[in-house]
């Protein structure tokens, strides 16, 4: 397991050269409808939209959220490698008899559905009327790869939360869903700027379908140190269980201690949750003195996130990608110049 586990971590030092990480982490159980899985799909979209790699650990719930959330950032339908186009939605009858005939099979174990109300549907037309005569060239202003992204998250949103729950099923073992977003979108590309970091220790969680690549640990303790120490652009955490809980003060603690210059923004979304727990107080008082203190913030703002974020890594000079091409190119260089071609399908693992 030792051995797997460093050339894991030396393979994912490679990939990590030339490239800044955004983490997000937060609860594994929060259901796919629910409005803080929509709200953490925009976080990583908007990530990787502003030139990070969306980082999590690589499982369900917030974790296949912010993951989605970059996969719909990475998608190059408007270099025709794809067959959605972010401007038409002519094809929404073909796309919904799809999901009809794909709920079939969930409704063998469930008859009742379970279907969100779309009210979303009227706001995206004037959206769609601002993204006219794109050129179909090999780059987009940030401005307009976010136009298509929000039709394109809107429509993610509603083909993974549309799936009736399997009863006494947790509903991250229902791969279904997942499934679906792919057949619309297509895979996952080496392009895709969304990585994930899971774990054997929590075997029975499938790793999601929404990264470029995963990089899986049999070490739970290596894994969330590794995820931990590649997130120089920041660290997102979401309303979580124990497992997020131990995720901050191992961030906190590093940022304490770390040499000048390696501290990284530590963001807490969820006024509320996280001012009631008194963990935000805690870290607050704990950083007082410390230089990334200045790095914390409490926000429910998406905006005010994504403001602290760009500004922190301008002032840390970070590397941030302005072209997903930059991730096209399926080689890693060492340290010592040397490359290892990759494969390009979907799903790549470093096992």
């Amino acid at each position: 397991m030792s051995v797997h586990d460093f050339s894991i971590m030396d393979a994912l030092m490679d990939y990590a050269e030339g490239k800044s990480f955004v983490a997000i982490c937060g609860g594994h159980a929060i259901l796919r409808n629910s409005r803080e899985y929509r709200d953490v799909m925009e976080l990583g979209n908007r990530i990787a939209n502003a030139g990070f790699i969306t980082v999590s650990g690589g499982g369900p719930g917030a974790m296949e959220a912010s993951n989605l959330g970059a996969y719909i950032a990475g998608l190059k339908h408007y270099q025709h490698q794809h067959h959605h186009n972010c401007n038409n939605n002519n094809n929404s009858n073909n796309n919904n008899q799809k999901l009809d005939s794909i709920h079939e099979t969930t409704e063998t174990t469930n008859e009742s559905e379970s279907k969100i109300d779309n009210n979303n549907n009227n706001d995206n037309d004037n959206n769609n009327n601002t993204i006219e005569n794109i050129t179909k060239s090999s780059s987009f202003s940030k401005y307009q790869r976010e136009k298509c992204n929000h039709d394109d998250l809107q429509r993610a949103f509603e083909i993974i939360s549309s799936f009736p729950q399997i009863p006494g099923r947790p509903e991250f073992e229902n791969v279904l869903p997942a499934k679906a977003v792919i057949e619309e979108f297509g895979p996952t590309k080496c392009y895709t700027p969304s990585l994930g970091i899971p774990t054997w220790r929590y075997g029975h969680e499938p790793p999601n379908l929404f990264t470029a690549y995963h990089a899986k640990f049999f070490q739970n303790s290596v894994r969330e140190a590794v995820l931990l120490d590649i997130c120089y652009g920041g660290l997102i955490l979401t309303p979580g269980g124990p497992g997020t809980v131990q995720e901050i003060f191992q961030a906190a603690c590093r940022c304490a201690y770390a040499q000048d210059g390696y501290e990284y923004p530590i963001v807490f979304y969820g006024i509320e949750y996280w001012t009631n727990s008194g963990i935000w107080d805690l870290i607050k008082r704990q950083s007082i003195g410390r230089k990334y203190h200045q790095y914390l913030l409490l926000s429910d703002s998406i905006e005010e996130i994504m403001d602290h974020l760009v500004k922190c890594a301008e002032e840390k000079g970070l590397n941030l990608i302005d072209d997903f091409n930059q991730l096209d190119n399926p080689y890693w260089y060492s340290k010592h110049g040397e490359s290892a071609r990759l494969s390009t399908s979907s799903q790549n693992s470093f096992y």
